[in-house]
Order: structure tokens, then sequence, then C-alpha cells
């Protein structure tokens, strides 16, 4: 099978139509839903979820963690690989806390970050930091970087600080 998948979810009827229920899934294959995406050459990992939902239509909030491991996936248009990708992110109210890690060629990325949404204004801060990573871009080049990276935004802004290191 693909996953073993579990929600329920009840909107009450009331004008302030407050919510509660849960949402699980244990280990979704991401695989067969590559057919979906044709510009993606690969497209593997598996995606479970623990999560609580409560408040209201208008002022959701969420508790739990969703996370990918063993993902992979690179572009049709391009080979670079992401592979050994893991990804957590932790979910409290209306924000949620993301740490990851994945691998580029021999190189290897571990990410780290905060992500907000209160009353649906979405905002995230995330550093990226990476040493060694096959990056190619046919037919001319390929190379190893070495981000270190911070990404910020908002509604109006999106920012990255930093720097990438490509070796000569």
């Amino acid at each position: 099978g693909i996953a073993n998948w579990q929600s329920q979810l009840s909107v009450n009827i009331t004008p302030d139509r407050t919510l509660q229920g849960n949402i699980n899934i244990n280990e979704l294959n991401l695989a067969p839903f590559g057919e979906f995406f044709p510009r993606l050459a690969t497209l593997e990992g598996l995606l479970s979820s623990r999560l609580t939902l409560a408040g209201s239509l208008m002022d959701p909030s969420v508790s739990g963690n969703i996370k990918l491991s063993d993902g992979a996936f690179a572009l049709s248009s391009n080979p670079t690989l992401i592979d050994k990708l893991y990804l957590s992110l932790a979910l409290e109210g209306q924000q949620g806390q993301l740490n990851g890690q994945w691998h580029m060629g021999d190189g290897e990325v571990a990410t780290q970050g905060t992500l907000a949404w209160p009353q649906g204004n979405f905002s995230g801060d995330i550093n990226i930091k990476g040493s060694n990573l096959a990056v190619i871009q046919p037919p001319m080049a390929i190379l190893n970087v070495s981000p270190d990276i911070n990404m910020t935004f908002d509604q109006q802004l999106f920012a990255v600080k930093g720097q990438v290191n490509v070796p000569s």
C-alpha cells in the first residue's frame, strides 16, 4: 500500500466555526505521486504526520509534527540529485520549527528555521549550511558549492543573506 492514513475533523455549525480533529499519516510513500509531477525525474520519500487541529476555521491552530524521511528528488531539466533528505516540522499553534538535512553528491546540508502564520500572515526565517554540494548545470558545469545562507520572508519581502563558496 501507499500509506496508512487516519483523520477526523469536526467543525461546529455555530457562528464561531470551532474545529477540532487530527491527521495521522504513517509513512505515505511519495514515489507513486511522481506521475503527477512530470518535471521531476525523481521523487521518493516517506511522509508521516501526527497533527492535532483546534481553533476555528478563520483562526486554526495546529500542533504536532510532520516528517519526511528517505527523501530524494531531481528535476527532469537538471540532474542534480538531492537525496538522503530528512525534514521535520514541529508545529505549535500558528508557528513551526523546521529541522532537516540532505545530501547532494558527497556534500551534506543542514537546515533549521522557524515558520509562522498568525492570522494568515505567512513568514519564515531559515538557515541553510552545507559543504561540498554537487550542483550540475548541464551541459556546461559540475560545481561543488558550500552555502551558508539565511532566508527571511513575509508577505512583502524575501531576503537572502550569507555566502556561497564556489572553489575555482
